[in-house]
């Protein structure tokens, strides 16, 4: 496997599971928003939200680990 990607599946599994589930289910299921807020039994807004938030969680997490 490509050493980014493990990178980023490392980086992901550091995130809280409020903010690594709706970050999994979007990118590695394939689930739209809407799908996402079902299965967690939130909002489309919150899922947004927490989105938003696990990108930028992961954006630190990735530039604190760099080579």
């Amino acid at each position: 496997m490509d050493k980014r990607v493990l990178r980023i599946h490392k980086a992901i599994s550091k995130l809280p599971d409020t903010y690594r589930e709706p970050i999994t289910l979007f990118y590695l299921d394939g689930r739209d928003c809407r799908g996402i807020a079902q299965a967690l039994g939130i909002s489309e807004t919150a899922v947004r939200s927490r989105l938003s938030r696990a990108r930028l969680q992961l954006h630190e997490i990735l530039r604190e680990n760099e080579p």
